[in-house]
């Protein structure tokens, strides 16, 4: 199945391949983000670039049905009318996520809240099949998030000591999200999946 660019022309995969110059199953691998393909990181821009000035997508209900993946992903964020760095976060994990065809559920929580109320929003985030969830706290502390079940969890946290931007912080966290999702679909290890999350700094 295709998709229509703007002249109406159906666009599939295998013009997105004759394009890129790369085999319709390159390209399928590369915009479905298969992480056991042998693709040079190279390969898969120049195949999302050439998909996207083609106006081509993957379906991704079918990629859904075919891979347990919705290529969605949980950031829950403390008072983030408060929180100065709010914006920076979900501009990071959003830009992250994108390129590599992810999208982000963005979730408020009050820095106050409690162990029920956290778990209340990851339950959310879980009944809307997020493949997985990134927390950013207000302030580094042990954190119960409830139980997650097999998605991985990454909280957005600075190192101890470390110094660094928000946004860099969301972008890491997030690239390490979906590599560790990636690789549990692939049959490889996963990240862990904690009932707890400690922060070990502060933005």
């Amino acid at each position: 199945m295709g998709s229509a660019n703007s002249g109406g022309k159906t666009i599939g995969i295998k013009e997105v391949a004759a394009a890129a110059g790369v085999s319709a199953t390159t390209v399928s691998q590369a915009l479905n983000e298969v992480a056991s393909a042998r693709i040079s990181s190279e390969t898969r821009e120049r195949v999302r670039s050439v998909a996207g000035q083609l106006g081509y997508g993957p379906n991704t209900v079918a990629r859904a049905l075919r891979t347990s993946r919705t290529a969605l992903l949980g950031l829950v964020i403390e008072d983030s009318g408060a929180n100065p760095n709010a914006g920076q976060i979900m501009f990071g994990a959003d830009q992250a996520a994108r390129a590599r065809g992810y999208n982000i559920l963005v979730i408020s929580t009050p820095g106050s809240a409690g162990p029920d109320e956290r778990a209340a929003d990851v339950g959310s985030l879980l009944a809307r099949r997020v493949d997985g969830i990134l927390y950013a706290p207000l302030r580094p502390r042990q954190l119960k998030l409830g139980n997650p079940g097999s998605i991985p969890v990454m909280v957005v946290a600075a190192e101890a000591g470390e110094s660094a931007e928000p946004a860099e912080l969301a972008v890491r966290a997030a690239r390490n999200l979906m590599d560790a999702i990636e690789g549990a679909t692939a049959g490889e290890p996963g990240a862990p999946r904690p009932d707890d999350a400690t922060p070990r700094g502060n933005f």
